[in-house]
């Protein structure tokens, strides 16, 4: 059962990294930065090419983010 709590981390680890990225990318490319959040969009029209692309892969990682960590409260536990 070993593999299963290491294959959970390593999960876990790598959504986490990308998420962190994602953030970053999304940070360095925002105009209006973090103090309007979205409200960038209402001016500038719906987001394409990379910003797009970026905004939608964050929406999949913070879902998986969400399911890794909920597994890994229940899965984990059991393993110590």
């Amino acid at each position: 059962m070993g593999v299963v709590k290491i294959l959970m981390f390593v999960i876990h680890f790598l959504v986490t990294g990308l998420l962190v990225i994602g953030m970053v990318v999304m940070a360095s490319k925002s105009d209006s930065g973090a103090l309007f959040g979205g409200s960038g969009d209402v001016y500038r029209g719906a987001t394409k090419g990379f910003e797009g692309f970026v905004e939608r892969w964050m929406k999949y990682l913070a879902y998986g983010f969400l399911i890794t960590s909920f597994l890994s409260a229940l899965v984990m536990p059991r393993f110590f």
